[in-house]
């Protein structure tokens, strides 16, 4: 099993040493909640679940650290503390997405991967790949304008 995971880490995320990161994670915390092992159906299913999970987390905090060096030259904080709510309003609803709309979003818009390579890497044909990143500018722009009226 820790092929698979191993594996499935390094496609999101083609670091090897990230994906290490993350498998080893992905087996503390199957071991942190060993009491929950009897509730679980499909243990397998359960910790790729727990990888992509961390995944989104490594490619989140990059993204975040990306864009912020985008806005704002290093070491500097946001001129108003308006920019700051902004960000932070982006960053809740982007969250919010579901793993299918998020994962390409983050991989393509914030990480600035090719739509080839996002697709590549996240095992998606190209069209369902502009499908996913279509639904999550969508799904996006109506969780903004909710949160700014």
């Amino acid at each position: 099993m820790s092929p698979d995971i191993y594996a499935a880490s390094l496609r999101i995320l083609s670091d090897r040493q990230e994906a290490e990161d993350v498998t080893q994670d992905t087996f503390l915390k199957l071991w942190e909640n060993r009491e929950r092992w009897q509730e679980v159906e499909d243990l397998g299913s359960w910790l790729r679940r727990i990888a992509v999970n961390s995944c989104l987390n490594v490619l989140k905090k990059k993204a975040r650290l990306k864009l912020m060096d985008q806005v704002l030259p290093a070491g500097e904080e946001p001129p108003l503390p308006i920019a700051r709510i902004e960000f932070d309003e982006a960053s809740r609803a982007i969250d919010g997405l579901s793993e299918a709309y998020k994962l390409p979003f983050l991989c393509r818009y914030l990480l600035g991967w090719s739509n080839t390579e996002t697709a590549e890497r996240l095992g998606l044909t190209p069209e369902a790949l502009r499908v996913r990143i279509h639904r999550a500018l969508v799904l996006l722009r109506e969780k903004l304008k909710r949160g700014l009226s």
